[in-house]
């Protein structure tokens, strides 16, 4: 025997036991995963900007504190004074007599005198090269007229 077809009818529920249908597509739990993973992409993307901005900054305060450290004036006499690095400050005074050294760094901040042998010494003129930081000072010995030696 053909089984039972009954013809379409419009007003008739397809529900089994009452029931709609399962819905097929996202499931919630997916939906809120997207949205909670959009929102985190969001937050990640804001922190790196807001980090780079920061490093950025730091970086710009750094090289204005190291350029007004090597441009720091002179307030007796109205000059700049050039913060050198150790090796350049060494290069510029090693066998240099008095006069010489004068010409290539400046006048000394102070001097003392000994029988044989001067120590000048140069404020805040060279830099340490592990912290970047000016020396508080560098000290230039001459012996018989001229420089033998150089200490920070």
């Amino acid at each position: 025997m053909p089984p039972d077809r009954r013809p379409y009818d419009e007003d008739e529920d397809d529900f089994r036991d009452g029931r709609p249908p399962s819905r097929s597509g996202a499931s919630p739990v997916l939906i809120v995963a997207l949205i909670l993973g959009s929102v985190l992409l969001v937050v990640v993307a804001g922190c790196a900007v807001l980090g780079f901005a920061f490093t950025r900054a730091v970086q710009v305060a750094d090289e204005a504190v190291q350029a007004e450290a090597e441009a720091r004036p002179d307030a007796a006499k109205g000059e700049t004074k050039r913060v050198y690095t150790r090796q350049e400050f060494r290069e510029l005074v090693m066998g240099k007599t008095p006069d010489e050294v004068i010409a290539a760094v400046g006048k000394p901040d102070r001097t003392a005198d000994d029988d044989n042998s001067q120590v000048w010494r140069y404020d805040e003129r060279t830099r340490d090269p592990v912290t970047g930081k000016a020396d508080d000072n560098t000290h230039v010995y001459f012996e018989n007229g001229k420089v033998t030696r150089v200490s920070y």
